[in-house]
């Protein structure tokens, strides 16, 4: 009887070792899946980060160029003026007039856009 009960201890420990052995195995898988969802993770926020530093990096960009253009057409509107202001004749005077009301309508649509591109800038950033 003793040997019997010796016998079962035996098959008890062993069948232990065996769940033991297959538990340490699962962690391990476990703890390898975990590693590579954390290297995912962090893949995935470096390429959020990088996206949205290249959208900034356009909005700003195109901020730029708006203002510039901007610029531009009020200098042209000050040039168009200074022709109203220097011509004698009445023809010329009119066509320049209206040449400055033309880039006046231009410069109130550049100052919309650079206005939008602010606001959309702004709602990107927040």
């Amino acid at each position: 009887a003793a040997e019997a009960a010796a016998q079962q201890a035996k098959r008890s420990a062993a069948y232990q070792a065996e769940a033991l052995t297959a538990a340490e195995a699962h962690a391990r898988t476990c703890e390898a899946s975990l590693r590579e969802l954390a290297a995912e993770l962090a893949a995935s926020k470096q390429t959020s980060e990088e996206q949205l530093a290249s959208e900034r990096m356009a909005s700003r960009a195109n901020q730029a160029e708006a203002a510039r253009q901007l610029d531009e057409v009020k200098n042209a509107l000050s040039e168009a003026k200074e022709v109203i202001r220097s011509e004698k004749q009445v023809g010329a005077a009119l066509a320049a007039r209206e040449r400055e009301m033309r880039l006046q309508a231009e410069v109130l649509t550049a100052e919309r856009v650079q206005q939008q591109q602010q606001v959309d800038q702004q709602l990107g950033t927040a």
